[in-house]
């Protein structure tokens, strides 16, 4: 079984190396991914903690990386106007936001029509024993871990709010399992 990190790097960073145009990450943590959008015009990488955002900006100036910019926001409530972006990724943020349907629907609000979704999250299991001790952990590990729901269903959340699922991936990886979602903002 490959190391999260190993993963991570073999599938989402993968696909963020291939993004063109405008992109938004949402949450992008350490901001180990702001330097990954070699095809990209623009990146705004957004994080809600404000340390992070210094040390974003910190990061992408020490190491000259050209077109990102970070800022504080939250992923329920993104400052910028509806179909602004080519693009939106993140990276284990659905589970772990507080309203998970708002902040996939401010995905979809923020993307152009046609624009990409990229999104790596863990995933409720289809294996009913691994399932049901995500069921029975998750509400005991939430306080411990900064939100983060193990029994996370993204897939039906991006499809919820009026997602096309183009691709998914999924990956065993201890007690959460990973999916790698591609989807499109449809034209209306």
């Amino acid at each position: 079984m490959l190391s999260d990190r190993k993963l991570r790097e073999e599938t989402f960073i993968a696909e963020l190396e291939k993004l063109r145009g405008s992109v938004l990450e949402v949450g992008f943590g350490k901001g180990k991914t702001l330097g990954d959008y070699a095809m990209a015009d623009e990146v705004v990488a957004v994080e809600r903690d404000a340390g992070r955002v210094e040390y974003g900006n910190r990061l992408v100036q020490a190491q000259e990386i050209s077109g990102v910019k970070c800022m504080q926001a939250e992923g329920e409530a993104l400052p910028f106007q509806d179909d602004r972006f080519d693009a939106v990724c993140c990276s284990l943020l659905i589970c772990s936001v507080w309203n998970q349907e708002k902040a996939v629907s401010e995905f979809f609000r923020v993307l152009k029509p046609g624009g990409l979704l990229i999104a790596y999250e863990n995933t409720l299991s289809d294996r009913p024993l691994l399932r049901t001790t995500q069921q029975i952990l998750s509400p005991l590990l939430r306080p411990l871990s900064k939100n983060c729901r193990m029994n996370n269903q993204p897939l039906k959340l991006i499809e919820s709010a009026g997602f096309e699922v183009q691709e998914t991936k999924t990956f065993r990886f201890w007690l959460e399992p990973r999916m790698l979602i591609k989807a499109v903002r449809p034209d209306i």
